[in-house]
């Protein structure tokens, strides 16, 4: 397949590209020629063609029935129970720890003025209720000093919320907050926990390495593996509850991470993300290209031949023990 006729190949299923190859080979080339220099685009690689692109936490859901905001307060408990389980394990924490101190420390700004606020409320509280007892034998309208209360609430809002300048001491916080979560989904994805994220890697060739590393000999004729492209350009800036957000973690301990290139997506929250672009009409967002299974020992070679293999992807001793076991079975490795 060449520059020339590479396109003419790609299928629009729903809002998902697809592309079938006959060999690594060959989906090689199109990709030097056609994808290399996408920098938008971030990779991840199936085993199974059918797998949807749906996060395990959300899978374990199963097809219970919920709203938005009930999917968001079940992963807050979910979160909030894995926080609580890690007390003690300060060396893998490090980075979040720094978060939970900005984090704590603008909490309890806003329990400060929540406080102030709850004063401010009884005391208006108290002097509505007086009014409204006089109002009863006066003649005057008691919306007007209820519009001085609001007037009253509205100028304290400015003064300590604002501190008087643009920014909103709420809206700081609770963009903390996620950046904080975040940090703590990306360990919890690291360790094992069901998550709302999905892991994705700058790298194609990484990507093709998790497609093609277990071996399967259910369908090895016939069947095809996936390496899935996501253009992250797509989902930025949306204005929508559900959407895909891109994390790129600050785990700068994590050396899988940094080894694997990865970057994660948190969301969406109430389908597959297949789903979610089908439903928000948003096209070319996703790319799916099929590589036959029998590819596989070709693939594995190719990419010792980069350096990429189980011992740098999993750089310690598992690591090492995989890659053992690929030299003893796969041949000339």
């Amino acid at each position: 397949m060449n520059k020339q006729n590479a396109f003419k190949d790609l299928i629009l299923k729903g809002n998902i590209v697809e592309c079938y190859f006959d060999s690594w080979d060959q989906f090689n080339i199109y990709f030097l020629n056609n994808l290399l220099n996408q920098e938008e685009f971030v990779w991840r690689g199936h085993r199974k063609k059918d797998w949807t692109l749906t996060s395990t936490f959300i899978r374990n859901l199963g097809d219970e029935d919920l709203l938005f905001e009930e999917i968001n307060s079940i992963l807050d408990t979910h979160l909030d129970i894995f926080r609580m389980n890690c007390r003690g394990q300060s060396s893998t924490l490090e980075i979040s720890r720094n978060n939970n101190s900005i984090y704590l420390g603008l909490e309890n700004k806003l329990k400060f003025y929540d406080n102030k606020f709850k004063t401010l409320e009884k005391n208006i509280e108290k002097i509505k209720e007086n009014t409204q007892l006089f109002s009863q034998d006066l003649d005057f309208d008691i919306d007007q000093p209820l519009k001085s209360f609001d007037n009253l609430k509205e100028k304290f809002t400015n003064e300590l919320v604002f501190n008087n300048s643009n920014t909103n001491v709420y809206d700081e916080i609770q963009k903390i907050k996620i950046q904080y979560d975040n940090e703590w989904w990306a360990i919890g994805q690291h360790f094992g926990l069901n998550t709302p994220l999905l892991d994705w890697t700058y790298s194609m060739y990484i990507a093709a390495y998790f497609a093609f590393i277990d071996f399967d000999n259910s369908d090895i004729s016939n069947g095809n593996r996936v390496l899935i492209a996501m253009d992250k350009s797509k989902v930025t800036d949306l204005n929508m509850d559900d959407k895909i957000t891109i994390i790129d973690s600050y785990s700068y301990n994590n050396s899988r991470l940094l080894n694997q290139r990865g970057i994660f997506t948190k969301g969406p929250l109430m389908s597959s993300m297949e789903k979610w672009a089908e439903n928000n009409d948003i096209k070319s967002l996703i790319y799916k290209f099929y590589i036959p299974e029998n590819q596989r020992e070709r693939i594995l070679k190719h990419l010792e031949r980069m350096n990429i293999h189980p011992g740098t992807i999993f750089p310690d001793l598992s690591g090492v023990a995989k890659y053992t076991n690929l030299k003893s079975t796969i041949e000339n490795y």
